[in-house]
């Protein structure tokens, strides 16, 4: 699953490496954009993900350039909330995969105090196709909820 999805450009290429790929998006001409692209996309919050999405199914969710201060309010409250829905969709073992912005303080600490376990870059570096500067890679703990 991808937060933020914009046009649907990174799940394009995920379907055609043969992965099962959804997303998020708010804005509907983005939406559109991902139609032509062949993707369909969730129109929706991304900070209410538990309105759309199934718990405890997905391996991989991926938050790629959304939480951005200067688009979105991100206070720590909001972040945190975001983390925590997409640990609830995340299958025991999935991976959450974000990259904050350089300016903002990204609450790491509490977030992995939520169960989830910080891997370190080499180890998944970039799935087969997504390759980031900056990101934190973490692995929801074997059973947490």
């Amino acid at each position: 699953m991808d937060i933020g999805s914009f046009a649907g450009l990174f799940l394009r290429v995920l379907i055609d490496k043969g992965f099962a790929a959804e997303g998020i998006e708010v804005d509907p001409d983005h939406i559109a954009i991902a139609g032509d692209h062949g993707v369909s996309l969730v129109k929706g919050d991304a900070f209410q993900l538990g309105e759309y999405f199934e718990h405890d199914v997905y391996d991989i969710v991926t938050c790629i350039n959304f939480i951005d201060p200067d688009v979105f309010d991100v206070s720590e409250e909001k972040i945190l909330q975001l983390c925590g829905q997409c640990k609830q969709a995340l299958a025991p073992g999935g991976y959450f995969l974000v990259n904050p912005p350089d300016n903002m303080a990204f609450p790491r600490r509490k977030v992995l105090d939520m169960g989830f376990i910080r891997c370190e870059r080499e180890e998944h570096y970039c799935f087969g196709v997504l390759k980031l500067k900056r990101h934190l890679i973490l692995k929801k703990a074997d059973g947490q909820q």
